[in-house]
């Protein structure tokens, strides 16, 4: 018997083209998940060159343009995706954009777009995926935070605010669904090797104790996991993921 066996679970990840959310969605696919990402239109090449790859694997795969910037677009866009798909054994909630400047120079849409695209979409796209879980009286919600919200960083208070709401988020719902034998868990990556992370400076792998930066798929491991029947007893939780290091140190 295999505690990762997700033959016949269907599998939602926003965000799913690259990084984090692309590595996610892989190593559900892996373990014979049926999986659907959304994307926003920059990424189109790179789901065209995602999809051929994936097919050639034998993964069963599909990919939904989605701008997370549009509130308006969010529900009825997952209501469209939910009548082609039936319904989300799991959602991911991984999409999020930064736009980083001290705060006293930070430009009012650099904080209202990180709040909407990071939170306010999420708590959209999550409310419109929940009816199809309460019928199932089954669902595994796992929202990606970060250890900004925890710790802070600095040039990032807009950001540090979006994730710092989505624990607490994770934390009132999954009192409100577990009935429901619906689980929510959040994930607070630390410094992780993604196309956000290029430019990181060299001095920050200094204050984290193995080192070196995180790999997308160790976030991937995580977000699996808290999927499974091994992590059938977790809920409201936030599980850090930063190999020992702290953003309060950098």
């Amino acid at each position: 018997m295999s505690y990762f066996d997700f033959n016949s679970k269907k599998v939602l990840v926003t965000g799913g083209s690259r990084g984090i959310g692309k590595a996610t969605a892989e190593i559900f696919m892996e373990h014979g998940a049926e999986v659907a990402i959304t994307y926003n239109k920059s990424s189109e090449k790179m789901i065209e060159d995602m999809s051929s790859d994936y097919k050639r694997r034998g993964f069963n795969f599909i990919a939904y343009q989605l701008d997370l910037s549009d509130l308006t677009e969010v529900a009825p866009k997952i209501k469209a995706i939910l009548k082609d798909v039936g319904h989300f054994d799991v959602l991911v909630n991984n999409a999020g954009i930064a736009r980083d400047n001290y705060f006293m120079m930070m430009k009012k849409a650099d904080i209202s777009d990180v709040i909407s695209v990071n939170l306010v979409s999420m708590l959209y796209l999550t409310q419109a995926v929940l009816p199809s879980m309460f019928k199932n009286a089954s669902g595994n919600i796992i929202n990606m935070s970060s250890l900004v919200a925890q710790y802070g960083n600095v040039g990032q208070a807009n950001y540090a605010a979006s994730k710092a709401g989505i624990v607490a988020f994770t934390k009132s719902l999954s009192l409100e669904v577990a009935q429901r034998n619906i689980r929510v868990n959040a994930i607070s990556p630390g410094y992780i090797k993604t196309d956000m992370l290029a430019s990181v400076k060299k001095e920050v792998y200094e204050n984290i104790t193995m080192k070196r930066l995180g790999l997308p798929n160790e976030i991937a491991n995580v977000a699996l996991f808290l999927a499974s029947d091994m992590a059938g007893y977790i809920t409201g939780q936030n599980i850090i993921v930063d190999g020992g290091g702290s953003l309060n140190k950098c």
